[in-house]
């Protein structure tokens, strides 16, 4: 993979639990190149985090399912 593809493309391998009796839903997500891991108290900060992150890659933030 080139340079520039590489900085055009992020992969995460994503974990999502729930702790004890807790209802509250758990989030990790960890880089797969770096392992640099990045927690989260909900799935709206999670959400937000990938927001960034596809700005970060430039572009148009068309995200398709």
């Amino acid at each position: 993979m080139t340079e520039h593809a590489e900085s055009q493309y992020q992969s995460y391998l994503l974990r999502l639990w729930r702790s004890g009796e807790s209802k509250t839903c758990r989030v990790m997500l960890e880089r797969i190149d770096s392992h640099e891991r990045h927690g989260f108290a909900d799935l709206e900060d999670l959400c937000a985090f990938l927001r960034e992150q596809a700005d970060d890659l430039g572009g148009e933030q068309e995200v398709t399912r």
